[in-house]
């Protein structure tokens, strides 16, 4: 049997789900198992962790990235990866990054690509608005609410606060990173290269102590002229303030392009 979800309902908060099957991570089917914790390792399997605030984790013991996500109305899940890390010669993960319609049946979650998805433009925090982000006739099995009330329950008061205090200094940490990012590595970036193949690529990015940054690795492509191109836009990048990065630290920049997307 299935009811109606309240519309303050979070159905994602600290859940762990483990990837089943992908289709060119379209469609991409996913299976809830025990509560891992992929902020304090790396992800033993492919899948996906929800933090208590609004950021998650994905990836494998191989490459993984950490973000934010939200929730909107029509049953809509919006990943935005930030940051990551990422091995050598290693089995790419399934991509989670952009819009996905969700449908959730018990322990079973399917997160389907929705192309063009226009989202308003008036950001605010999740907790802000979390009564009229997620759609009130969204439909999620009693076990389903049950085992999620279980796992409340066992979370202590001071590990909610720290997880959560966490979760809100990673998003606004390297909001301005990634927002840059995209404005300058994104869709229309590519299109100027006149690409024939889709771009799945990983930049190593020293931050120095003044908040400069140096491409150490583009991993990913054997394209050269692409590399280039790279490394040119990203010595346009600004000298960051302490409070918007992580000084003395490599961080691996995802990106990725789909030729005709």
């Amino acid at each position: 049997m299935t009811i109606n979800v309240a519309a303050q309902e979070n159905p994602f908060i600290k859940t762990t789900w483990q990837v089943t099957a992908s289709n060119e991570d379209e469609v991409i089917s996913l299976k809830k198992i025990k509560l891992v914790d992929f902020s304090k390792k790396d992800a033993p399997f492919t899948g996906l962790y929800f933090e208590q605030g609004s950021v998650f984790h994905s990836g494998n013991s191989c490459e993984g990235y950490s973000g934010g996500y939200k929730l909107k109305p029509g049953n809509v899940l919006i990943l935005e990866p930030r940051d990551g890390y990422a091995g050598q010669d290693c089995t790419k993960p399934v991509n989670f990054d952009g819009a996905y319609r969700f449908t959730l049946e018990g322990d079973k979650l399917t997160l389907s690509v929705i192309e063009d998805y226009e989202e308003e433009s008036n950001e605010e925090e999740y907790d802000e608005v979390a009564a009229s982000a997620y759609s009130a006739d969204a439909e999620v099995s009693q076990e389903a609410l049950d085992a999620m009330a279980a796992e409340a329950a066992v979370e202590e008061a001071a590990a909610m606060a720290t997880a959560e205090a966490e979760a809100i200094s990673t998003v606004v940490k390297y909001e301005a990173f990634k927002t840059w990012t995209k404005a300058h590595l994104g869709k229309e970036f590519f299109q100027k290269q006149q690409l024939k193949e889709n771009v799945d690529l990983v930049v190593s990015l020293w931050i120095g102590e003044n908040g400069n940054t140096k491409v150490q690795e583009i991993s990913g492509t054997s394209n050269e002229s692409l590399k280039r191109a790279i490394s040119n836009e990203l010595a346009k990048m600004p000298s960051w303030n302490k409070g918007e990065v992580d000084f003395n630290k490599t961080i691996k920049v995802p990106l990725r392009y789909k030729v005709g997307g």
